[in-house]
């Protein structure tokens, strides 16, 4: 099946993510992730794009950049195959480290704009691995020092909400539902999630694990943190309770 058409927006603004192949870890050490960030660095200014957020997650990565529309796959094939070529080489290995292309969704509206940057700020805190305040693999840390740094447009994000208390006010309410709703376009259908479950489980049918010991069912759940299938929709498909789910495994 060919891939869809990827959608180019009018502001040349984008939420984008992307993720390693199969959900495997993009970062060993804090070196990748100073790695990644240079090479964002240097390919948004040889190419005169805004980066305006970014969050490095373990197996992921979260930016918000503009003035794009034209250079918004050169800048992206630079920076996935240079870092992913000197991740390999470092590592000794070979094969692809992220999966399939970028995932990017179009900002039109000053109201997106805001949302994204919540919802980008907040994911360390949602999953799991950091205050949004303390997490040091996000721009959010020039955001504190209202200063703008080489490549990241700290004064427009805080122009947008105004003043810098209007936006810890909004982090803090995790203002993200409309980030919740396009978060969920890239969730798996549910035959694609059943594949998913049987394959990395290596169980015959998502129901079987209903019926496993609490002990070995907590680690069958830990083994799917970080994919794109919500806690609704596991608890549907597997039978076991959402609340069991939620306690048990990082919000996916």
């Amino acid at each position: 099946m060919s891939r869809g058409k990827r959608i180019i927006g009018n502001s040349g603004i984008y939420h984008i993510i992307i993720r390693g192949n199969d959900r495997q870890n993009i970062f060993i050490d804090d070196e990748d992730r100073m790695l990644l960030i240079n090479r964002i660095e240097k390919y948004s200014s040889e190419l005169q794009i805004e980066v305006y957020a970014y969050c490095l997650m373990n197996n992921h990565v979260h930016m918000l950049i503009g003035e794009a529309n034209e250079k918004l796959s050169k800048f992206m094939l630079k920076l996935n195959t240079s870092y992913a070529r000197l991740f390999n080489i470092k590592y000794e290995r070979c094969g692809h480290l992220f999966q399939g292309r970028f995932l990017s969704n179009p900002i039109e509206n000053d109201d997106s704009f805001r949302k994204i940057i919540v919802y980008i700020y907040n994911n360390p805190e949602k999953a799991g691995i950091g205050n949004y305040d303390e997490y040091i693999w996000s721009s959010f840390q020039e955001i504190i020092q209202e200063k703008e740094s080489n490549f990241t447009r700290v004064k427009k994000v805080i122009e947008l909400f105004g003043e810098f208390d209007n936006l810890i006010e909004c982090i803090r309410k995790q203002l993200t539902d409309n980030c919740m709703d396009y978060e969920s376009k890239y969730r798996m259908n549910d035959k694609k999630c059943c594949c998913l479950i049987k394959k990395r489980l290596r169980i015959n049918d998502p129901g079987e694990l209903k019926r496993m010991d609490i002990k070995e069912l907590k680690k069958k759940l830990k083994l799917l943190e970080g994919f794109s299938i919500s806690q609704n929709q596991l608890a549907r498909l597997t039978g076991i309770s959402r609340g069991f789910i939620r306690k048990n495994m990082v919000s996916n």
